[in-house]
């Protein structure tokens, strides 16, 4: 959303005439994996990869004294702990919905008034930058009575 309004205000359009308003979202889902687009801070992995890489250093300073050396029960205690940590977190969150991958919503609305020569140029900025969508407002016509 920066970089789209820094690119906006390079076509000389001045920072009074941006507007940007977050979207409030009504229902809060979990999400197993966040995407780049859409990110709530409550995903399941954070929980899994903390327990994995406990028991990855676990598995790492009593590898020295178990048969197979450090580096395999290093990677059998994160890919364990990362499991383990997965089915408590899923077990802590069953009465919720649960989605596998986070779904993308827009979650911000931007207001740019400017003048129609720059239409195009707004319209390539917002498709560069990934925008979902745009609207173009028709101009106003206003009477002298």
């Amino acid at each position: 959303m920066e970089m789209v309004i820094h690119d906006v205000e390079k076509l000389g359009v001045p920072p009074q005439n941006i507007v940007a308003l977050p979207l409030e979202n009504l229902v809060s889902q979990t999400h197993i994996l966040d995407s780049i687009h859409r990110v709530d801070g409550k995903s399941m992995l954070d929980g899994a990869m903390m327990i994995g890489t406990i028991f990855s250093v676990l598995g790492v300073i009593y590898g020295f004294v178990l048969y197979w050396g450090p580096v395999i029960w290093g990677l059998l205690g994160l890919t364990g702990g990362f499991i383990l940590g997965l089915i408590i977190e899923v077990a802590f969150n069953k009465t919720k919905k649960l989605k596998v991958l986070a779904s993308r919503k827009s979650e911000v609305i931007v207001e740019i008034t400017c003048h129609a020569s720059l239409q195009n140029q707004l319209i390539t900025v917002l498709k560069s930058r990934k925008a979902t969508g745009f609207v173009i407002m028709p101009q106003r016509l206003t009477s002298t009575t």
